[in-house]
Parts: C-alpha cells; structure tokens; sequence
C-alpha cells in the first residue's frame, strides 16, 4: 500500500501525512589540538639566506627636460628592501644638473634609512638598504 500511497502524493491526489522528525542529538565538537611547543633556533633563522630584490632603474628624460618618472616609488622600494641600481648614462649627455638632482635625491633617501651608496663606474649607482652588506670596492687592477 505504500507504493500507491506514495504514487497518490506525487500527483496530489492524496493529503500528505505529515512526517516524523526525529532530531538525533548533534556531536560535540571536539576542541582542536594542542600545537606542539615550537623552539625556534634564532642562529639558524638570522644565517637563512634572504631573497635579494634587485631593481635596475634607467631614468630618462621627456621633451621638456624633466625626468619621465616618480621618484617616490624608488624610494619606497629602498624602504622595502630592494636594492637599486641606477643608471644614469642617458640623462648625462642630455642634462648633467638633472642626473646630479637623481642621485643626490637618491643619496639622501639611503641616508635617511641608514643604507649604503657606492659608485660603482661612470654613471652607474648602487643604492642599498641597510640589511645589505656591500663588500669591496671598484677593482682598477683589472682595467689594462
């Protein structure tokens, strides 16, 4: 009889009985587990090689003389740790006062975070940020 019942229902012949809910007690959620105690070796951490971001920055200049980019994003790149490699060959030949105004702009960013500035040829700069060590200087024993 259920089989006609249930064929009745689906054509809406017959009123559906209503049905029996039965609520079966929800399980208690368990707590989750406790993380092991870490021990951090803080040697090993400061000697893990660090990933180095370099960025090569060659300005140019637009046709009124001015340079063609912001100088406010290189110097949030030094503040993130990049290090800056600038080049400044191109602006020279056109605008000597303009190159000198980058890179004593940039001079002073490095200062102010307490990075490092070298020269590392004509016309070519390296800025770095304070957790780079830079090592040497410009070898003139290799030019002939």
């Amino acid at each position: 009889m259920g089989i006609w019942v249930a064929i009745l229902r689906f054509f809406g012949l017959v009123e559906p009985a209503e049905e029996e809910v039965i609520d079966y007690p929800a399980p208690e959620p368990k707590p989750p587990p406790e993380p092991a105690p870490q021990v951090l070796d803080y040697k090993k951490e400061a000697l893990k090689p660090q990933p180095v971001r370099i960025a090569v920055v060659r300005p140019e200049l637009n046709r009124h003389g001015r340079v063609t980019f912001s100088l406010s994003v290189y110097t949030e790149n030094l503040r993130e740790g990049y290090i800056l490699l600038v080049d400044v060959g191109k602006i020279v030949n056109q605008n000597r006062e303009e190159a000198r105004r980058i890179i004593n702009f940039l001079s002073g960013v490095v200062q102010a975070i307490n990075g490092r500035r070298r020269e590392i040829g004509p016309n070519l700069y390296l800025f770095a940020p304070p957790n780079v060590q830079i090592k040497g200087d410009i070898l003139r024993d290799e030019e002939p």
